[in-house]
């Protein structure tokens, strides 16, 4: 007579299956900087290097989706000043090129990955609210944050021309 044996164990799995893109950021170095704004209406960030000097970086295509995010920006219709939405899912009816995870001054913290053309750009991973956050970040970025501010507000027209030509009407 032959002997049946039954096993109720949940088999183990050997591996787990984990993007590149997960990979290859964990791996990254984790930056801080500041948003930034030129006349083109092109985004960027400002990071404080060891050695004390601000070196500029662009930000990844990924970085620039709202989806998920408790906070979004948009252009003031007519005015200078940038409009923050802490209700971002009332507004998903509008154009998405009118919104943004972050304005110019925001302080940042990413990753430094390279893109498809192996040039060093941030994916940005937490957008700082200064009134909840670490001061120290802010005091570090306090001259870079009010010299973007300053030049956002001296050059708003050109800036939400430049970017109605880009992506329409900026509200």
């Amino acid at each position: 007579m032959s002997k049946i044996t039954f096993s109720f164990t949940v088999p183990h799995r050997t591996s787990t299956a984990k993007s590149k893109r997960n990979n290859a950021n964990h791996s990254a170095k984790i930056i801080d900087g500041v948003i930034c704004i030129d006349e083109n209406a092109n985004y960027s960030v400002k990071s404080l290097c060891s050695n004390g000097e601000l070196k500029t970086y662009n930000i990844s295509k990924s970085s620039y989706s709202c989806k998920n995010k408790e906070v979004i920006y948009r252009f003031n219709e007519g005015e200078r000043g940038i409009m923050q939405l802490w209700r971002p899912s009332i507004h998903l009816s509008e154009s998405v090129y009118n919104f943004k995870p972050f304005a110019p001054g925001v302080i940042v913290e990413g990753y430094l990955i390279k893109d498809s053309n192996l040039e060093d750009v941030i994916e940005i991973i937490k957008i700082h609210n200064i009134i909840d956050d670490d001061k120290n970040l802010y005091n570090k970025y306090y001259n870079t944050c009010k010299a973007v501010k300053s030049f956002y507000n001296d050059n708003w027209k050109t800036i939400h021309n430049s970017y109605e030509m880009k992506y329409g009407n900026a509200k």
